[in-house]
């Protein structure tokens, strides 16, 4: 997978580089035609897995945020929704048609696939910063989902939760 994860974030430079320069692409107009408007939307036809790691690319999802995500069902939608007056894409989830219109729900997330996601998972994240060991690690709201997670067993691993090394 990292080798995807590597193609899918210079995919991502090259997907962002096009939503921002003016005439991008070369469409054969003459110079004295007015420019084409900006596409409004785009759609990315991937697997499950591929659509996974786009998020975690753009969303900046840890490992472990990423495992907890469920592919999506086959011919399912995902839709990421350009956040009012800002640059960045929000998350807004699974797209379900209906005859009423449709609407949107979470992704598949957690053991039983039925946990809502939390917030920071759902919009771009400037940058993390965890100090691994440090007591107050997972304190922020950002990792608290990670603070159930098992800790690792034997002499070295309780000697890293207590602290640095010496």
């Amino acid at each position: 997978g990292t080798d995807v994860f590597d193609r899918m974030a210079s995919f991502i430079t090259y997907l962002f580089r096009t939503m921002t320069e003016r005439d991008y692409f070369d469409d054969g107009r003459a110079a004295h035609e007015p420019a084409a408007p900006p596409p409004q939307n785009y759609v990315l036809v991937t697997h499950g897995l591929l659509m996974r790691i786009f998020c975690m690319c753009y969303l900046r999802w840890t490992v472990t945020e990423f495992e907890q995500v469920w592919n999506p069902s086959n011919c399912e939608i995902w839709v990421l929704e350009r956040d009012e007056g800002r640059p960045t894409y929000e998350l807004r989830g699974r797209w379900r048609a209906s005859p009423f219109g449709g609407g949107f729900t979470d992704v598949k997330f957690g053991k039983n696939q039925t946990e809502i996601p939390p917030a920071h998972m759902k919009r771009p994240l400037i940058s993390r910063s965890v100090t691994p060991g440090a007591p107050d690690a997972l304190d922020g709201p950002e990792l608290a989902h990670l603070r159930d997670v098992p800790k690792p067993r034997g002499q070295r691993a309780e000697r890293c939760t207590t602290g640095p090394l010496t």
